[in-house]
């Protein structure tokens, strides 16, 4: 069974725009398999290009000769890179900023509410900037009855253990919040 390139593209498409619109939806949720989505995008802008890159190359084949003309095949595979790049970092620059921006309007003009949580750890890891740390802490509090735990941007490391925290977060999405400053 041979799939055709329209229903690849058809696939990945519709892997992009799911990839796209869960990250946007639920970026703010700290998730292991929600933080993975980016993969998706990925896997999805390869697959939708690599049509575009597999009728490019079949051009570069010369009748006459029977050999395939290897300047072309590196332009074509050049340009196949390019473009890949630069459709699969812009797509992933533009749902990270949205969600971005989604998390603050929401936390700073919807129906928000003020808690206390306590801070129960904290963690250490190097950011995909290569040479930087980027400090984490882990907060515990509890809306509704259920507790929850999100880690928080601490390169000061100003918080201890066992310290209370101020927790603004969205009423209709619990998970979402920030560190409000007393």
């Amino acid at each position: 069974m041979k799939i055709s390139r329209q229903t690849v593209k058809v696939i990945a498409a519709c892997c992009i725009m799911a990839a796209s619109a869960v990250w946007y939806l639920y970026g703010y949720r700290q998730n292991f398999i929600l933080h993975n989505f980016y993969i998706w995008l990925i896997l999805g802008w390869l697959f939708f290009l690599l049509p575009l890159e597999d009728k490019a190359a079949t051009t570069g084949f010369d009748i006459h000769t029977r050999k395939l003309s290897l300047r072309t095949n590196k332009i074509t595979w050049g340009f196949f890179i390019l473009l890949f790049v630069i459709c699969s970092l812009t797509n992933l620059v533009t749902v990270y900023l949205l969600s971005q921006k989604r998390s603050s309007d929401i936390l700073n003009s919807g129906s928000t509410a003020i808690t206390y949580g306590v801070v129960t750890g904290s963690n250490v890891r190097d950011s995909m900037q290569g040479n930087a740390i980027k400090a984490l802490v882990i907060i515990r509090y509890e809306v509704y009855g259920q507790a929850i735990e999100q880690s928080f941007r601490d390169q000061n490391k100003t918080y201890r253990q066992g310290q209370n925290i101020r927790i603004k977060y969205a009423v209709n999405y619990p998970e979402m919040s920030r560190i409000v400053d007393e």
